[in-house]
């Protein structure tokens, strides 16, 4: 007997094709993803935090739920790595202020190559949505105000002379 849309109506065929949907990871191609420019606008403004949100926020969309909690891992390890760094040279070394988001700028930018390259350019040709620049340049304040906070929170607990009263 034929069931709905003449497919033959048998219960082993329909647990076939249950089962078969349910071992498919869907291609959120409906849901809006982050591109390359993306990302280096969210690094350059909120650093290496900007590149993790985006990052993960496209693995979420792409498919690849699994990759999102050590993308926060590597994420915060490379915000730390930067924070102490930065903390450990000297004053009088010299280093130019552009520096350390040109080297953010460029790891983001091979990581995202890497890891989600090919993905993000077939994304939109096969008809998946691509967020705003502005989103990512909200998210890139919000990760920078983040940083600022935790900066500010290490030098007032570290004693640092810039929240001593007598600083001027």
């Amino acid at each position: 007997m034929l069931g709905l849309l003449g497919a033959p109506n048998n219960p082993s065929h329909t647990q076939t094709l249950m089962a078969m949907q349910d071992e498919m990871i869907p291609l959120s191609f409906e849901k809006p993803i982050y591109k390359n420019l993306h990302i280096h606008l969210a690094t350059l403004i909120g650093g290496p935090l900007g590149t993790t949100w985006l990052l993960a926020e496209n693995f979420k969309k792409l498919g690849h739920p699994e990759k999102v909690r050590k993308t926060w891992i590597w994420g915060i390890l490379a915000l730390i790595f930067l924070l102490v760094l930065s903390f450990l040279i000297p004053d009088d070394w010299k280093i130019p202020n552009f520096v350390f988001p040109v080297i953010c700028l460029g790891i983001a930018s091979q990581v995202t190559k890497t890891t989600q390259g090919s993905e993000i350019q077939q994304h939109p040709t096969e008809g998946g949505a691509i967020y705003s620049l502005w989103r990512a340049f909200g998210i890139g304040l919000i990760c920078l105000l983040i940083t600022l906070v935790v900066v500010a929170a290490i030098l007032f607990f570290t004693g640092h002379p810039l929240f001593d009263e007598s600083y001027n």
